[in-house]
C-alpha cells in the first residue's frame, strides 16, 4: 500500500512548501522510502531516499533539485512507498523514469506493473 502526491503548475517556494507537507502527511501510506519525480522545462528525474519524508526532504538532492530550482520546474509527483514486493533499497523505491529516446518520450511511472500509472510526453 502506497500513497501518491503530487503539485502541478508553474512551481515556487509555495508549491515546494505544499510538496513537502503532503509527503510527510501521506507516510501514512508508506515509511519504506519516498521518492519525487521532477517535471521541469528541459529535465525529467527522480529523487528517491529510504525511510521516512524527512530523510528525502532534507537530503541534499532536494535541497538541490527541487527547493534551488523550484523556479524551471512544472511539477513533482511524490510517492511513499511501503514495500510489498521486493527488497527496501533505493533501487526499489519508486518513482521510476524511463526514457523512450527514438519517440523524445520521458516517462515517470509510480508502480513497478509493466504498465504505467502516470505518463508525462513531451
Amino acid at each position: 500500500m502506497c500513497g501518491l502526491v503530487g503539485t502541478f503548475g508553474i512551481s515556487n517556494p509555495k508549491m515546494v512548501g505544499v510538496l513537502t507537507d503532503l509527503l510527510q502527511i501521506d507516510v501514512i501510506r508508506g515509511p519504506d522510502s519516498t521518492g519525487v519525480g521532477i517535471i521541469g522545462k528541459k529535465v525529467y528525474r527522480t529523487i528517491k531516499e529510504l525511510g521516512l519524508p524527512q530523510e528525502l526532504i532534507s537530503s541534499k538532492m532536494f535541497q538541490q533539485h527541487v527547493v534551488a530550482e523550484n523556479h524551471t520546474n512544472y511539477g513533482y509527483l511524490g510517492h511513499n512507498r511501503m514495500a510489498t514486493m521486493g527488497a527496501v533499497n533505493v533501487d526499489n523505491a519508486h518513482p521510476f523514469l524511463h526514457s523512450i529516446p527514438l519517440m523524445g518520450l520521458r516517462l515517470i511511472r509510480s508502480n513497478s506493473q509493466q504498465t504505467p500509472r502516470l505518463s508525462v510526453i513531451t
